[in-house]
C-alpha cells in the first residue's frame, strides 16, 4: 500500500479544556444555533483554561503518541 505524500505533514495540535459557561452565554448559544449560525462567545480578559488533552487535528492522535512522528491524515 503507497502512502498519500501530500498527506503526510506537520501536525496541527489542538487542545481540549473546560469552559465555563454563563448562563447568559449559554441562552446566547442557543438563539444563536437555533437561527443556524455558529454559536461564538467571548471569554472575559484573564480567564484561565485548564488543557485536558492535547491531540493532532490532521491524523487525530495524541501528542504523546506523536510529537516525534510525522502527521499522516486521516
Amino acid at each position: 500500500m503507497t502512502e498519500n505524500i501530500s498527506a503526510i505533514g506537520a501536525h496541527e495540535w489542538q487542545a481540549a479544556t473546560y469552559v465555563p459557561v454563563t448562563a447568559e452565554q449559554l441562552q446566547s448559544m442557543t438563539v444563536t444555533s437555533a437561527g443556524g449560525a455558529t454559536p461564538q462567545f467571548e471569554l472575559p480578559a484573564g480567564t484561565e483554561l485548564d488543557v485536558i488533552a492535547v491531540n493532532c487535528r490532521r491524523c487525530m492522535r495524541p501528542f504523546a503518541e506523536a510529537s516525534e512522528q510525522p502527521c499522516i491524515a486521516v
